[in-house]
This record gives C-alpha cells, sequence and structure tokens, in this order.
C-alpha cells in the first residue's frame, strides 16, 4: 500500500530520493512552461498581431486557451488518471508533449504567414494544456504515494513554490532574450524541459498503482461514482467552496496588479516589475514557515487564519496610495496566499482513497477556474462601466473604481475564512477523533507477525476513510 511505502522511506522529506526527483523535474518543466507562454504573448504582441485592432484579444486569448482544457477535458480525464498506472501516465504525457512542441518548433520554421503562426502558437498551446489535465492529477498520487502523511505540507507547498518561482523566472528572463534570440529558442528550451522532465521521472521508483475490480465498470459509472463521492464529502465540497471564494477575490487584484500600481499608487513603469514580484517573493519566504505552522497548529487553524490575514492585507492596500507601502501590503498577501498551498491538497489526500484521487482533482479544478475567471471578468467589467468614474467619501476614507474593488474583495477573503473555521473546523475535528480511535483500536489489536501493519484491517480501513453525508 502507499502508506507501508511511505514509512520505508526517510524521516527527512529532503533525502526522499522520489520526492526530490519529481520535484527537480516538475521544476524544470514549470520553467520551460513559463518561458514559452511569455515568449508567444511576446511574439503575438511583437509580431503576429502587431498594428492590429485585435491585438488584446489575441493576447487576452493565451490565458482562456491555456485554461480551456481544465474546464472540458479535466473533469473526464480524471477517470482516466485514476484506471492507468501514474507513473506511465506521467511519462507518456511528457513525452507526447515534447514531441509536438519539437514539431511545432520545426514547422514554424517553413511558415511565414502571420495568420497561420498565431494559430499554431493557440494549438501548441491548447494541447500542452490538454497533456496537463492527465499530469497534474498523476503527479499528486505518485508524490503522495512517495512521501509520509506528516509531510504532505511541506511536499506540496513546495511544489507550489517551484511553480511561484517559475512564474518570476520565466517572465523575467523571456523579454530580454526574446529581444536578443528570437522566439524560437523559447519553443526548443520548453521541448528540452519536457523531455528533462521525462528522464528524470524514469529514476523514480514509485509504488506499483493497484487497480480495483471496480476499475472495470464503465467510463460513465466511474465517472459518476467519482462525482458522488465528492459531492457526498463535507470536507471536499467545504475545501471547494472556500477555495473558490478566495480565487473569485483574489482574481480581482490579480487583474488590476499592474494597473493599480500606476493609477492609485502612483509607480513608474521601471519599478512595476519590482512591485508585482513582492507577492511571488511573500510566497517563496513564508512557504517554510506556514508549512511549520501546519504541523503545529494544523491544516485547518492555519487555513482560516491566513485567509482573514490576506483579506486584511488587501483592505490594507486598498487604502494605501504609494509604493513602499503598497509593497509590504502584497508582500504580507503572498505570505498569507501560503496556507491554500500547503493546507487544502494535504486535507485533500487524507480523506480521499487512492483509487479516486484522479477523479476528485478533476472535478476540483475546473470549478477553481471557473470562480479566478467570473472573479476576473466580474472585476473588469465593473472597473470598465458602473466604476468607471466612481468617486466617494465614506468615513473620512476616499474611494475610487480600483480601490473599491479591492475592498470589496477582502471582504470576501474574510468571509471565506470565517466559513472554512466555522464549517471546516467541525468536519476535521471529527475525523481527528475517528482516526484517534482506530488508532488506539489498532494498538489494542496489534498485527499478526506475518502481516505488516498497513495490512491490518483496522489500518485498511482508517486509510480509506472519509466523511459522508
Amino acid at each position: 500500500m502507499a502508506q507501508s511505502q511511505a514509512s520505508r522511506q526517510s524521516v527527512s522529506l529532503w533525502t526522499n530520493r522520489n520526492y526530490v526527483l519529481l520535484l527537480a523535474g516538475q521544476s524544470f518543466s514549470l520553467i520551460g512552461d513559463w518561458f514559452f507562454l511569455a515568449t508567444i504573448s511576446l511574439w503575438i504582441i511583437d509580431r503576429l498581431a502587431r498594428g492590429q485592432s485585435w491585438l488584446p484579444l489575441a493576447v487576452g486569448a493565451v490565458p482562456l486557451i491555456v485554461a480551456f482544457p481544465s474546464l472540458i477535458l479535466g473533469p473526464l480525464a480524471g477517470v482516466f488518471v485514476d484506471r492507468w498506472e501514474r507513473r506511465k501516465t506521467m511519462l507518456l504525457t511528457d513525452l507526447l508533449r515534447c514531441g509536438l512542441v519539437l514539431l511545432f518548433a520545426i514547422a514554424i520554421l517553413f511558415i511565414s504567414a502571420p495568420a497561420w503562426l498565431l494559430v499554431g502558437c493557440y494549438c501548441i498551446l491548447l494541447l500542452c494544456a490538454c497533456g496537463s489535465q492527465f499530469f497534474d492529477p498523476a503527479q499528486v498520487a505518485v508524490m503522495n504515494d512517495c512521501i509520509l502523511p506528516e509531510q504532505r505540507p511541506m511536499a506540496f507547498g513546495s511544489l507550489k513554490q517551484a511553480r511561484y518561482l517559475a512564474i518570476i523566472i520565466g517572465p523575467t528572463l523571456a523579454a530580454p532574450l526574446y529581444v536578443a534570440l528570437g522566439p524560437y529558442w523559447a519553443f526548443g528550451l520548453n521541448a528540452a524541459s519536457y523531455g528533462i522532465s521525462f528522464l528524470v521521472l524514469l529514476f523514480v521508483s514509485a509504488p506499483q498503482y493497484s487497480k480495483g475490480q471496480e476499475k472495470q465498470a464503465g467510463f460513465w459509472r466511474e465517472f459518476v461514482e467519482g462525482l458522488q463521492f465528492f459531492l457526498r464529502n463535507r470536507i471536499l465540497v467545504t475545501l471547494l467552496t472556500t477555495g473558490m471564494l478566495f480565487m473569485f477575490a483574489s482574481m480581482a487584484y490579480n487583474t488590476f496588479e499592474f494597473l493599480y500600481g500606476v493609477e492609485n499608487l502612483h509607480i513608474s513603469n521601471g519599478l512595476l516589475g519590482l512591485y508585482v514580484a513582492c507577492n511571488g517573493l511573500g510566497v517563496v519566504i513564508g512557504l517554510p514557515f506556514a508549512a511549520f505552522l501546519a504541523r503545529r497548529l494544523g491544516e485547518v487553524q492555519l487555513l482560516w487564519m491566513f485567509l482573514i490575514g490576506n483579506g486584511l492585507s488587501l483592505a490594507a492596500l486598498s487604502r494605501v496610495n504609494t509604493m513602499l507601502p503598497g509593497m509590504v501590503c502584497i508582500f504580507l498577501m503572498g505570505i498569507f496566499n501560503t496556507a491554500i498551498f500547503v493546507t487544502v491538497r494535504p486535507l485533500t489526500i487524507r480523506v480521499t482513497p487512492a483509487e479516486f484521487i484522479g477523479r476528485v482533482m478533476a472535478f476540483e479544478t475546473p470549478m477553481i477556474t471557473v470562480a479566478s475567471l467570473l472573479g476576473g471578468t466580474l472585476a473588469g467589467i465593473l472597473a470598465s462601466t458602473v466604476l468607471l468614474h466612481f468617486h466617494a467619501t465614506f468615513a473620512g476614507f476616499t474611494f475610487q473604481r480600483l480601490d473599491t474593488i479591492f475592498a470589496l474583495a477582502s471582504l470576501i477573503i474574510i468571509g471565506a475564512g470565517i466559513f472554512a473555521r466555522l464549517t471546516l473546523y467541525r468536519e476535521v475535528k471529527k475525523l481527528n477523533a475517528r482516526e484517534t480511535a482506530a488508532k488506539e483500536q489498532l494498538s489494542s489489536n496489534p498485527a499478526p507477525d506475518n502481516i505488516s501493519v498497513a495490512q491490518h484491517p483496522v489500518a485498511q480501513k482508517e486509510e480509506g476513510d472519509y466523511i459522508t453525508d
């Protein structure tokens, strides 16, 4: 079983060979992805749609195309991830993406029409994003099999930390390298990153994924079983609701982070990058601290407190009008964001049996994406229409369009923290009590000499335990 496999690993996460390999491979892949994404956006602006009236639409389509597969393919891909051997799924996905990007890099050498190049960019982004719908849930399942339960906050948090580092490194270096070398180098780099990830995965010794008898059921039956499991699990539904509220409100900041810096904080163009980078810096610095607090306080306690802290930081940002206080506010927001990274995935894994991990992630990700898109779209519409010329004074404070949106978003995030405290805290407390009782029963009924502790019926029951209505 996964639990027994993990128990044989070293106590230290960073001496766990399988985990370090998984993290290293994903780090290379993420950096390549963000180089690729940033370079395509620059290529569209500089050449493919330059001077066209539809340039904003062409650039705005890039993140939408990347997000689209998670809405349509994501829920269906989860069924196949739960059917297939997870490590092989990751290997095949990396190999296919590497080959597709290489073919694209070769094809554009013989194409000069901007329209066809633009279509090609959209197609390769779409295909790579489709591959991620299989790779990402398989990676979570494999990583969970290679670590101890108490290592989950740091393990999954470090994975998010690698993503933020890639977000910082990729776009930062993409612009000067695009100017110096053109776009073609980025396509080769992205293909190489998938190749490196593939080679690293070859050396990962993940436990063999054993399929149960239910895997012989039809596709739609397995899909419905996964959906029913998700909807009946109070902890999963509460985590999803909290995450959707947080992402809906957070997109108000993400949508206007540059514009707010210019209009409200009066930051010059040359310093905007430094201002925006403070959020990612807060994530990178705060993550080890958040993982430590998750072990000391518990995931739920950390989650609701940091959500409220994030909302208060955003509220403070809406009240400042100079660069340095603004940088402090978004740095604190980055630190408080880490609670999501070190708590949500460990709690999800804790209440999800191994055979449902793919489908649970596949149902969760599209809903979070929908909330993000709705939040960003609504914020953009409000700032461009109803609040375009908004100006009001209340309790001695002056409100304009962007700071009003930020203030409203901060209230939603604070509400998400309160919701998590009132609902999730109670459910996890019940789960803790049941797990404690199971451990006491296990200690009073020790495993026979001919079977391992992990094979004991009580331990097996605990591993697949979850809360339902």
